[in-house]
Order: C-alpha cells, then sequence, then structure tokens
C-alpha cells in the first residue's frame, strides 16, 4: 500500500499478477535471497538489467503474512538509507482491528469514574470464522471471579463466573463464526433488594436472551472490577487464573473487532500498553486452514475448460486422506437432467502417492505422484489443463501426463452452488465412487489456486470442525528455515491454570542464522570458489566463525593443480589447535596456542598483505584474542576450488602426508568470507550432507526421533555385559540400547518407557526377565535434564541404577544349562532400524533426546568410532535454556 508525503497510509486496490503455473514455488531459505528494490548488478540476466528500481520509502515488507526484516540485509548497492517518516494509519475507534489468531490485547480503564459492583455492560462487533474463541476477559484474582465472553463452537457464550460452581451462562442457539459483522450487548445486574441477578445478551438486533446463575447470588459473590485489567481476543503468555474458563477461552481470537465499549467507555485494541498480534485494518482475505481429521470447507465449485489450471499447497503426515473432491451436491444434482453431463475431480493421498481422479462425464482418468508426500512438510500441487491433456506437477516437478478420452472435455461444475470440497467431504453415497478414500485431512491447505486466482475461505458456503485462517496442528521440521529470518514472538498460553504434572516441554526452537553443519555422515563438505586466478599468491582476507567438541578436523582446503598436485593451503584443528599449512616449493605451518574445541563460537580471520599471512581468532565470548604470523612461499599452486568442512568421496590427488592427517571437520562454520564476499556452503549442486546448527549446544549428541547408532555389527554379549549413559528427554518413551538375534531371542535391551526404565534379558530360550526403575513419578526422568544410568548383566543376574538412587536387580526364574546370551548381531543405541528384531524391547519407539559417555566393559567409545550412525546429530545437544 502506497503512503503520501507525510506517511499516511492511501487506500488503494490491491494490484496482483501470477507466475506460469508451472513455476509456484517461492523459496524461504538460507540458501536463497530476496532483493528488494532492484536486481543485484552482478546477475546475468539481460532483461533483469534493464529494469529500474524502486525509488520510493519502502516501510514494511511480509511474506506469508511475516514481517521480513528490511534491515536484516546480506548485500546492499546503491543509495539506500533510512528514512524519517514512516508508514502511520489512523488510531480512530471507528476503525476496526484485525487479531492474527496468536495474539491479544490488554486494556484498562483511561478514567476514573465511580465503580458500581451491581451493574456490568458490554458491547462489541466483531467478524471472525474461529468456532472456538476468547472475545473478552475481565477477571477479579481476588475472589477468583470472572466475565467473559467466547465463541464456542460458533455460538456466542456470555459467562459470569462468581465462584465454586457458581455462574451464569447465556447461549446463542445461532452459530456466528460466518465471517459477516455481528454486533453484541451483554449486561448483567444485581438488584440488592430482591437479591437477583440477571444477564442479558443480544446478537444484532434479534430479540435478547436473559439468563440467572445455577444459584442465588449475594453481594459479597460479585465480580470486584474496579480496577479491571480487560483482556481482548486473548491473554498474554504465562497467563493464569484461578477462576474457571468458559469453552472456547483457551483459544485466541482471529478476525476483525470494532467498537469495543465497557461500562460506557470506549476501548481501543492499539490504544493499550499492551498487545501483540493487533493490526490496524481489517483483513478480508484468508487463504489457509487447518484441519484435525474431523471436518472439512465447501466452497463454491469450478470449472475445468479447455485451458485451465488449478493447485494448492498442503502437509500431512497421514498416508491416506481426502485432500480435494469437486461435485455435483445430491440437492444441487436435482435440478439439473440425467441428459446433462456433470463431471466432478478429486486429489488424495493413498499410501502417501498423491492420486488424482478427473472424470468429464465421458471419460476417466487418474494420474499419481512418484514420490511419497506424508513427510509433514508443505508441497505443492498443480494441475494443468490444455485441451484434453493434464499435467500433474508436485514441488514445480512433472509427476505424470494424461489425456481424457471422449467428448466433452469440459469438467463442468455448478460453480457457486457449491461442491468444491477442502480437507475431506461429506458422507453422501453419491461420492463414493468419485475418489479413492474420504478419509478427512489432519494437517493444513492453503493457497487453493484456480485459473491463476487465488481462492478466499473468507466467502466458504459452509464448513465445520476446521481451523480457517490457521495453520494446522504441528508437523514436520520444527518451525521453517526461513523463522531464523525473522524475529518471532511467543505463542500465547493456552490455558488459564498451572499445567498439570508431565514431561518438561522445551518448546519450538529455531536454527543459528548462517551457520552449516559438518562431520554427522562421510564426505561433508562444501565446494567454494576462490574469486581470482593466483588467488593464494595475492593480498587475501578470509574470516569465518567455527565451534566443535572435536579437537582435530579439516576447516578448507585448496588442494594443488594436476601439474603441482603436492601443493596446497589448508586450514586444520589439530589437537584443539588451529593450523594452517601453506604447501608450496616448501611447507610452511602456523599455529595458533589456543585450545578451541569447548564448543564456543570463534572467530578467526586470515589475512594476506605481500606475502606476510596473519592468522588471529576472537576466543568464545571473552575480550581475549591471538594471533600468529608467518610469510608464505612466493608460489603457490593451488587451485581455485575450496573444500570447506572434508573432502568429497572422489578426493582430488593430495600428498600423502596430508592424507594421513586429514579428519573431517565435525562441528559448525558460520559466516564464511572471502575478500569481504559472503560465501554461501549449501550453494545447489556444491554441497554434500551439510545440515543446520543450533543456537547453543552442549556436549552430547542429539537424537531427532528417528536416529540410531550402530555400535557393533558383530557383538557378543556372552555370559557378561556392563554399560553405562547419561541421557536427557522430555519424552515417556524411547529406545536406548538394544541386541537381538533376527529370531527375537537371545536378546538385551535397555529403553525408557511409559517414564520408567527397563532393562531386559533373553537368554535363548524365548523367556525375558527384566529389572525396573523405581522412581518418585512416571515424570521423573522426562525433565530434560540429564540422568546417568549403569546397568549390569552377568550369568542370570541383571542389575540396574539411575543417579544416585537404589539398585534394583532381578535373576531369571528358570535354571538354565546355558546361561549367556549368545549373539552375533548388531548392538543399536537410541533406537531401530525398521528391519531389526525387537528382541525384548516393549516398545520400538526411536529415543528423542541427547546421549553421552556411553561406556560398554568400561571402553569409551566416541560415536565416530561406531560402526553405523543414521541420523545422528554429533555434538549437537541443544541447551534450551532448562537447567540441565
Amino acid at each position: 500500500r502506497r503512503m503520501n508525503n507525510y506517511g499516511a497510509l492511501i487506500p488503494g486496490q490491491p494490484v496482483s499478477g501470477n507466475t506460469d503455473a508451472g513455476y509456484t514455488r517461492f523459496f524461504q531459505t538460507l540458501n536463497e535471497r530476496i532483493h528488494l528494490g532492484n536486481y543485484p548488478s552482478d546477475m546475468s540476466q539481460k532483461e533483469m538489467q534493464q529494469i529500474s528500481g524502486l525509488n520510493v520509502v519502502v516501510h514494511n515488507v511480509e511474506v506469508d503474512n511475516r514481517p521480513l526484516g528490511i534491515w536484516n540485509f546480506l548485500t546492499s548497492e546503491g543509495r539506500c538509507g533510512g528514512a524519517i517518516i514512516g508508514a502511520q494509519e489512523s488510531t480512530s475507534t471507528s476503525i476496526a482491528r484485525h487479531f492474527n489468531g496468536l495474539g491479544y490485547a490488554e486494556v484498562k480503564k483511561s478514567r476514573l469514574r465511580s465503580y458500581r459492583a451491581n451493574l456490568f455492560a458490554l458491547q462489541m462487533t466483531f467478524k471472525t470464522l474461529d468456532e472456538n474463541a476468547l472475545l473478552f476477559l475481565a477477571v477479579d484474582d481476588a475472589k477468583n471471579r470472572s466475565v467473559s465472553v467466547t465463541l464456542s463452537r460458533g455460538r456466542i457464550m456470555f459467562r459470569i463466573d462468581y465462584g465454586d460452581e457458581a455462574k451464569l451462562e447465556i447461549n446463542t442457539t445461532h452459530k456466528y463464526n460466518t465471517g459477516k459483522w455481528v454486533k453484541i450487548e451483554a449486561a448483567r445486574q444485581f438488584v440488592p433488594k430482591r437479591g437477583t441477578e440477571n444477564g442479558i445478551l443480544r446478537v444484532d438486533n434479534e430479540p435478547a436472551i436473559t439468563g440467572s446463575p445455577t444459584v442465588p447470588i449475594k453481594s459479597h459473590m460479585l465480580p470486584d472490577l474496579s480496577k479491571p485489567v480487560y483482556y481482548l481476543g486473548g491473554v498474554p503468555p504465562g497467563f493464569k487464573s484461578g477462576t474457571s474458563k468458559a469453552p472456547g477461552a483457551d483459544n485466541p481470537f482471529l478476525g476483525c473487532m470494532k467498537d469495543v465499549q465497557v461500562n460506557h467507555e470506549t476501548y481501543d485494541p492499539l490504544e493499550s500498553s499492551t498487545h501483540f498480534g493487533v493490526e490496524p485494518s481489517c483483513k478480508d482475505i484468508i487463504t489457509k486452514a487447518g484441519f484435525t481429521g474431523q471436518g472439512y470447507i465447501e466452497l463454491p465449485s469450478h470449472s475445468l475448460r479447455k485451458r485451465a489450471n488449478t493447485g494448492f499447497v498442503f502437509r500431512t503426515l497421514q498416508p491416506d486422506c481426502l485432500l480435494l473432491l469437486s461435485a455435483y451436491p445430491p440437492e444441487v444434482a436435482e435440478d439439473y437432467d440425467e441428459k446433462d453431463i456433470k463431471g466432478n475431480y478429486s486429489v488424495s493421498l493413498i499410501d502417501g502417492h498423491l492420486q488424482v481422479w478427473v472424470n468429464s462425464g465421458r471419460g476417466l482418468l487418474k494420474m499419481s505422484s512418484n514420490n511419497t508426500l506424508n513427510d509433514g512438510e508443505f508441497h505443492v500441487v498443480n494441475l494443468i489443463k490444455t485441451g484434453r491433456k493434464f499435467e500433474l506437477m508436485l514441488d514445480d516437478e512433472l509427476q505424470d501426463t494424461k489425456s481424457l478420452t471422449g467428448t466433452p472435455t469440459l469438467v463442468s461444475m455448478p460453480r457457486d452452488a457449491g461442491g468444491l470440497y477442502i480437507g475431506g467431504a461429506p458422507p453422501y453415497e453419491e461420492y463414493t465412487p468419485l475418489a479413492p478414500t474420504f478419509i478427512k485431512l489432519e494437517g493444513a491447505i492453503r493457497d487453493v489456486v484456480f485459473n491463476n486466482h487465488t481462492i478466499n475461505l473468507n466467502q466458504a458456503v459452509a464448513f465445520s470442525n476446521v481451523q480457517v485462517g490457521r495453520n494446522g496442528p504441528p508437523m514436520g521440521t520444527v518451525n521453517g528455515v526461513f523463522d531464523v529470518l525473522l524475529k518471532t514472538e511467543p505463542m500465547i498460553a493456552k490455558s488459564f491454570t498451572a499445567s498439570p504434572e508431565g514431561c518438561l516441554r522445551v518448546g519450538s526452537y529455531s536454527y543459528e542464522p548462517s551457520a552449516f553443519k559438518f562431520g554427522d555422515v562421510s564426505h561433508s563438505y562444501a565446494q567454494l570458489q576462490v574469486p581470482q586466478r593466483n588467488f593464494w599468491q595475492r593480498n587475501f582476507h578470509i574470516s569465518f566463525g567455527f565451534r566443535s567438541f572435536y579437537p582435530n578436523g579439516l576447516i578448507f582446503l585448496a588442494p594443488g593443480t594436476k601439474e603441482k598436485h603436492k601443493h596446497y593451503v589448508a586450514l586444520l584443528l589439530k589437537n584443539g589447535q588451529l593450523l594452517l599449512v601453506v604447501r608450496g616449493r616448501r611447507r610452511e605451518e602456523l599455529k595458533l596456542t589456543a585450545k578451541l574445541d569447548d564448543g564456543e563460537w570463534h572467530h578467526v580471520t586470515i589475512f594476506c598483505q605481500d606475502r606476510k599471512v596473519t592468522m588471529s581468532v576472537e576466543i568464545g565470548q571473552t575480550d581475549q584474542k591471538t594471533s600468529a604470523q608467518m610469510k608464505v612461499p612466493k608460489k603457490i599452486a593451488a587451485t581455485n576450488v575450496l573444500y570447506v568442512g572434508g573432502l568429497p568421496e572422489k578426493v582430488p590427488k593430495l600428498p600423502s602426508e596430508l592424507l594421513q592427517r586429514l579428519e573431517s571437520f565435525k562441528g559448525c562454520l558460520r559466516r564464511m568470507s572471502i575478500n569481504n564476499s559472503t560465501q554461501d556452503l549449501a550453494r545447489p549442486g556444491k554441497h554434500l550432507h551439510v545440515g543446520q546448527c543450533f543456537p547453543k549446544v552442549e556436549k552430547g549428541s542429539y537424537f531427532p526421533g528417528d536416529a540410531f547408532a550402530i555400535y557393533k555389527r558383530n557383538f557378543h554379549v556372552g555370559k557378561y555385559l556392563e554399560f553405562e549413559l547419561d541421557f536427557r528427554t522430555s519424552e515417556l518413551f524411547g529406545v536406548l540400547l538394544s541386541i537381538s538375534e533376527p529370531s527375537g531371542f537371545p536378546a538385551l535391551s535397555l529403553e525408557l518407557n511409559n517414564g520408567n526404565i527397563i532393562f531386559s534379558t533373553d537368554l535363548g530360550d524365548g523367556m525375558p526377565f527384566r529389572v525396573q526403575s523405581e522412581l518418585p513419578s512416571k515424570y521423573a526422568l522426562c525433565d530434560n535434564k540429564w540422568h546417568n544410568i549403569s546397568a549390569l548383566y552377568d550369568y542370570e543376574h541383571i542389575t540396574l541404577r539411575i543417579d544416585q538412587m537404589a539398585t534394583t536387580k532381578a535373576r531369571s526364574s528358570q535354571q538354565r544349562s546355558n546361561s549367556k546370551v549368545q549373539t552375533k548381531s548388531a548392538l543399536y543405541i537410541g533406537g531401530l532400524p525398521e528391519n531389526a528384531a525387537s528382541g525384548t524391547l516393549l516398545t520400538r519407539e526411536n529415543f528423542k533426546g541427547c546421549i553421552r559417555n556411553v561406556s560398554i566393559r568400561q571402553e569409551h567409545r566416541d560415536w565416530i568410532d561406531m560402526d553405523e550412525l543414521h541420523n545422528v546429530l554429533l555434538s549437537e545437544c541443544l541447551v534450551t535454556g532448562v537447567e540441565s
């Protein structure tokens, strides 16, 4: 939207555009760049060079309804500076305010006027599609009293809590979450002479609804709101109250609100001192919805004409579900003659694969995707129709092509009469043959497009049990990578009261911006190109940050040319110290004595001027800095290719003296810059096995829930096994250690099962014996703090100890001639692959959390020395701020 010269926003019509249907994805990752105002001068496309840049003041940029930090840029060109005047919108109380579904406003009385405890009156106007939401709340904490207005299943509820079980509730019978403006008036009055309390609720111009409390009310039971704080649309994070909750009060409001009056005093959510998620103007376009497997949305349907396209974005973990169905509702079909040709089409998931069925009424085609899509990540589906031909695109890649047979090729739909169902469909018998499944979606759908026009879900014909305008249940990776670039605010609390006893929830977490993880998998590396020929013989400047708990690793290497393969430039971490090696005709080494394998971030600078190279490092968060200098050879025949973090499998020819000492770097690198140019360590096609980094970590490896380690492929337990490990988690279940022959026995296992540690052994007869921890609570170990487990199997005895608690023991009840666990199978830590036998485990749920200090038969073996690692994040144990 445009501003005038004084910063005021000018009302105007939206201007929209679209790409071709085959190019739909706007990547929002650390590998991609968003350019604002113009294109950089070094971009090669000629058509881009001809576009003149913006000559305006830009105040606010949003991507997917989230603000983009304009000053959080990587580079800039030309005259790009700050602006004194920013955008302003009117704060008139007649303007509707938008609540984004994550926030609240906290308003207080602004005028001193006499307070009458016997009377309370509220008036407000709102519109929403929320089925459950908090509209208004006032709390008397001293007496545990409250007054609230909520939406519950689309119905408005006015409620007063007087303490204990006494309350007054007035409900509407009709639903008002229609997306249209609704005016409500709610009031209560206590008449002392009669000792009666009465309430009234009026919606729009409909007849008023009255009600009375559940028990007779005395004056001392009335809520005292003489010094009130009123909450609109939600409550702040950490909000707690002893008062009971009205149905729907746990849900922050998504929609628009205006004309709020309490006891004839007007309140504006934006004029309050405390608010979050409240915006100055109302938003009428909603393009996303969350589904819980219980409902669906019905919209006006769209015919697929000669040239047409439709698409949407979805995510789910379900292998089978209905995503979209377009069909004639039975009551609409009755208005058509039998000779009328009626089409239909559907999009479903079957075994994780996308299934598209299109029926013109004279011909049916079926298409499917190549890959499974039930991974919890967002995927873009596009169906493109050209005449008879249909193309199925998934994430901008062609999956299938089919053509309709018969005439017509038009797929006709009833349009405004409805019939386009999203996330599920009603159980009409007529619909049964139109889709392979009618399991309702549990996930999210957004950006439904027909013929390049985005559908506004605000215009739904009907919906039920759908979170319109929301993201649906959480799934997939934690927060998008793009969240790193944005300042995120805390989610508001979901309950008025303290959470019940349970596992400590660490919440969501983000990744360290511009940081990349190396060494979790073999041949982990990134490949860069230094900018000039004979780069290493010129003046140059390299800087970056790193952290690692491992003492040895290759940080970068520029190998020699084919003619002089013995030349190279390498930076190593050796015995925890930085070592720069420059090999030309002679070999020069520069070492810094500081020990840096402490898991803290260290900033390194390598500067070469007139053949003198200076290497310095800023140590952690201290003010300490150390540096050293050496002269480099005159001629260095190293290539312009720079390998960072490790080497590819097909390694360039290197001198044996170097190969013998090389280990891949195991840790994180960030903000690498060469000659003041920021380098991308995750360029497409130029990296392998490079991951992301948590902001703060401690020693210990992280198991994200799908990981496991193979300690040894052919491990023999025999008559005796002693082992020990430390772990921390916020889960109740997880495999810690397991070994079993393919038949299921002999076997031995250690697991977390419903909060208890269970150590089990089967000597080979299918009759396991177990010992279980004796804990004060099943939640004692899921507190995200470190706990130590030591266990011993000795002949027919097993022993278990947790932390410093008393040891628990068990003995086999059977007399056996062969009392040893004869195994030649893999010993797994942290989980199992799908094809491994369960053995003595009571659960197969992989461990989620951190493990460290694994000792088996008093041998401390590092993770990198184990036979195999699968999705284990080495030394990346996330520190969440919770004491550990």
